[in-house]
């Protein structure tokens, strides 16, 4: 994915390449606070790939994703100097990512919801394979565990696409998303029991477990 992320006026394609890969992401955000600007564009090629990932995978259309991922590295690089040293970049524009994706499904929420029950809302589903579990292979298991997850309400969405495929902590989510410890691990248990039904309902032929990690 190429996104044309516009800084200052500049977009980061348009920056210099950057040619040292082992850096720190401490040490390039210092250089470019301390003017080297073109060294954002390292961060932007270290992340832009798993944040359009995470982003997709909430707002569930690519366009909107992909207008997510740029204003997280847009605000990412207005918002420089709040990142503190010692903590992890990519949970920390996960965290601008996460509010950008936030924001996106706000607006839309004026928009007529689709039922998942409904025909337009069948139409993204993956073809249902003849054959039984075993012949399912694991990308497939992931393809249907990453449409369920489109299938999911959206406030319930996020903690577990966090949680589950990006590997984070409940603190770290309570942190990110804003909201208490117990109100996520609700809504990530009550994510999971959502999508055990959508996957029985939609592949009675894949066992729930082998999807859904508990």
């Amino acid at each position: 994915m190429v996104v044309a992320f516009q800084l200052c006026g500049v977009s980061v394609g348009e920056l210099g390449t950057a040619t040292v890969a082992h850096d720190t992401d401490t040490g390039i955000v210092k250089e470019v606070l301390g003017g080297d600007r073109d060294r954002f564009r390292l961060l932007v090629e270290r992340y832009e790939r798993a944040v359009f990932t995470l982003c997709l995978r909430v707002v569930r259309n690519r366009q909107d994703a992909e207008d997510c991922t740029q204003t997280a590295f847009v605000k990412a690089y207005a918002a420089l100097a709040t990142f503190r040293p010692d903590s992890s970049f990519k949970k920390w524009i996960y965290r601008i990512a996460s509010n950008a994706c936030i924001d996106a499904l706000r607006k839309s929420s004026s928009r007529v919801a689709v039922s998942i029950d409904s025909d337009s809302a069948r139409t993204d589903l993956p073809e249902r394979g003849p054959g039984p579990r075993e012949r399912a292979s694991s990308s497939e298991l992931r393809d249907v565990m990453e449409t369920a997850l489109r299938m999911l309400d959206d406030k319930y969405r996020l903690p577990v696409t966090l949680f589950h495929m990006e590997g984070l902590e409940c603190k770290e989510i309570s942190a990110m998303l804003r909201l208490r410890v117990a109100t996520v691990k609700t809504r990530i248990r009550r994510g999971r029991l959502m999508l055990r039904e959508i996957i029985t309902r939609e592949w009675p032929d894949l066992a729930v477990t082998e999807v859904v990690v508990s």
